[in-house]
């Protein structure tokens, strides 16, 4: 159990890590400062929800294995089954989350809309879970928190015309293709 608790600090630290020089990079880019804050909670949420998500499924994996034979006290059941679909199924929101980071720190207004898409499912599938256990709470309550801050990120820049950088214009995403 201690090297699980381990590994949880490990993937915060890195992702705290990884989100504060994204930040830096965003400032020295001359991004505003709200499109830094929406795009560095974003990434921080969504690399740390990743990455413990990763090893919910792998520890829930590997939990039946001692060694190289399965315990004889292992039995696959509906708790077994939705261990494993509660890692896969929120796994893709959260990667969305690390993908759209640098696009919503941008003003983006499709990564804002696909950030709190994400962030709403997550939600959604992780509130129904907050009265049963802490990991539930833990992220509701980030998702929740995050949300209010992209939202609130979202009406500043809308305010203020929307530019990506601290002397722009807003970014005419129009042109570009979806790929």
């Amino acid at each position: 159990m201690n090297y699980i608790l381990s590994a949880n600090g490990a993937a915060i630290a890195g992702a705290m890590i990884f989100a504060a020089f994204f930040s830096f990079r965003a400032y020295r880019a001359q991004i505003t400062i709200p499109g830094i804050i929406a795009g560095s909670t974003t990434l921080l949420f969504g690399l740390t929800t990743t990455v413990l998500l990763v090893l919910h499924t792998v520890t829930v994996l590997a939990t039946p294995f001692s060694g190289f034979a399965i315990d004889p006290a292992f039995s696959y059941d509906f708790r077994f089954y939705s261990l494993i679909l509660f890692g896969l199924v929120s796994l893709p929101p959260a990667l969305q989350l690390v993908r759209q980071s640098s696009s919503i720190s941008m003003n983006n207004p499709e990564a804002h809309r696909r950030v709190v898409k994400a962030l709403l499912f997550l939600l959604a599938i992780n509130a129904p879970l907050f009265p049963l256990q802490s990991f539930g709470r833990i992220l509701t309550i980030a998702a929740a928190s995050v949300l209010l801050i992209v939202l609130i990120v979202g009406k500043i820049s809308a305010r203020e015309g929307g530019g990506a950088t601290r002397d722009s214009k807003p970014i005419d995403t129009s042109s570009i293709k979806e790929t």
